[in-house]
């Protein structure tokens, strides 16, 4: 059924105010929606900001522990170089040490050789100076006959 009702093509005040109202809460309906909208964008903003400060904070706490690892190997490294050098130092003193004392005993064998032979020569030049005085006090007494007893 086709209603034969005419309407009027003019509006009347209250649809004015109708209208009027719809088209003002239609402004800050899309107000709101448009601050929301801005609301959600700053918030991605501000949160890629800190995703990317995060990001380059892990970044930068990852450098620092490499950084920090690398430190420790090599102080102990060093403190391990240390630790051989200070045993091969040791080493050598020990060595120099033994070196010393086996030179000492030789020079004390050396010594005690020569003393030795210094006496040998004394004794030989007392036996040579009592052979001397005994041939010169029997040369100078009237030697007997060589012959034998006589009877």
């Amino acid at each position: 059924m086709i209603s034969t009702s005419s309407t009027s093509s003019t509006p009347t005040t209250s649809s004015c105010r109708y209208a009027a109202g719809q088209e003002s809460s239609q402004t800050s309906a899309t107000k709101g929606k448009s601050s929301v909208a801005q609301m959600k964008v700053d918030l991605d903003n501000r949160l890629e900001g800190l995703g990317d400060n995060a990001s380059e904070l892990r970044y930068q706490l990852a450098v620092l522990k490499n950084e920090r690892k690398l430190i420790k190997t090599q102080a102990h490294m060093r403190e391990k170089e240390i630790t051989y050098l200070e045993r091969e130092k040791e080493k050598e003193h020990m060595e120099a040490e033994k070196i010393h004392r086996c030179q000492v005993e030789s020079k004390q064998l050396d010594i005690q050789a020569l003393q030795e032979e210094t006496r040998v020569l004394g004794l030989k030049l007392e036996l040579a100076k009592l052979q001397a005085s005994n041939n010169a006090s029997s040369s100078t007494t009237p030697s007997s006959n060589h012959s034998g007893p006589s009877p």
